[in-house]
């Protein structure tokens, strides 16, 4: 039960840093995958109808 007792001792400011950091790194995941869908559905368009698009 002691050991139960310890691990909830938590201050409630180190478990709000982890929820950020863990949803920044989520927010940054997210926006590498857009990215990364973008690309490809460019690509897709390129090979399909045979339009080149630049940046």
């Amino acid at each position: 039960m002691r050991n139960a007792d310890k691990f909830l001792k938590f201050r409630p400011e180190t478990l709000l840093h982890i929820f950020i950091i863990s949803l920044a790194i989520f927010i940054l995941g997210v926006q590498v995958g857009i990215k990364h869908g973008r690309d490809l559905q460019l690509e897709d368009i390129r090979i399909e109808y045979g339009y080149d698009f630049s940046n």
